[in-house]
C-alpha cells in the first residue's frame, strides 16, 4: 500500500505484527490489512468518485507486482495483461464489481523479461498503463 497511496498523501502509518499481519492506515481514513497475498480495505465506507487505474508497484518488478484500481459504480470490470505484441498473457479480473478500491497481484514468473501493458475496462472506460518485468 505504501507504494501507491501513501506516497501520494505522505500521511500514513505502518504496523507489523509477529503474526505476519501488516496494517497501513491514512488514505481517506481507510485502513489496509495485509496478510499473505490478500488485502482487505476497511474504513469510512467512502466509495471512489471516479474510476482510476494506478501504476503497479513495484515497477520494475520480479516476479510479482500489485495493480490497484478504483471502481466508482456497479459495473462489469476486466483487468488484463498484454505483451509488446498485443497478445493477452493474463486475465486478472473478469467479473461484475461493486464500487470500491481493489488490488490484484500478478505473478509473471512464467513470462519472459520485458515491457508489459495492463488494461482496465469497465462500461464506458478503458485505461492502460505499462510495467517492466526484469528477471
Amino acid at each position: 500500500m505504501v507504494g501507491r497511496r501513501a506516497l501520494l498523501n505522505k500521511d500514513y502509518s505502518i504496523s507489523a505484527f509477529p503474526s505476519g499481519d501488516v496494517w497501513c492506515g491514512g488514505y481517506n481514513g481507510r485502513i489496509f490489512k495485509k496478510n499473505g497475498t490478500s488485502t482487505a480495505v476497511q474504513g469510512d465506507g467512502e466509495t471512489p468518485r471516479a474510476f482510476q487505474l494506478y501504476q503497479n508497484y513495484p515497477n520494475p518488478f520480479n516476479p510479482s507486482t500489485t495493480i490497484g484500481f478504483d471502481v466508482a459504480q456497479n459495473t462489469f470490470t476486466t483487468l488484463k495483461v498484454y505483451n509488446l505484441l498485443g497478445q493477452e498473457v493474463a486475465t486478472l479480473v473478469n467479473e461484475q464489481m461493486k464500487p470500491g478500491t481493489y488490488e490484484v497481484k500478478w505473478n509473471a514468473s512464467l513470462q519472459s523479461s520485458g515491457l508489459y501493458f495492463y488494461q482496465l475496462r469497465t462500461d464506458g472506460l478503458t485505461e492502460s498503463k505499462r510495467m517492466l518485468f526484469l528477471k
